[in-house]
């Protein structure tokens, strides 16, 4: 697969995980005025949100690597 080609695959996967994030970071906005879940998955989906964010921040390093890498293409 040519870099472009891996590249906007990559950028696709990160917007559909950036929607997703944005919603899961408003949901727990919002348990913070009115608490509708246990504690324990209140826990459990800041560990998902911190999982989603650090799996969002990979996907940005390799779409730089990539685009770094495309003159060489």
């Amino acid at each position: 697969m040519e870099n472009k080609e891996l590249i906007k695959k990559l950028k696709k996967e990160q917007a559909k995980l950036d929607k997703k994030l944005l919603k899961l970071a408003i949901f727990l906005m919002d348990q913070e005025d009115s608490q509708t879940v246990s504690d324990l998955q209140l826990n459990l989906l800041n560990v998902q949100r911190d999982a989603m964010s650090a799996y969002s921040n990979v996907l940005e390093m390799r779409i730089d690597d990539l685009k770094g890498n495309s003159d060489a293409d």
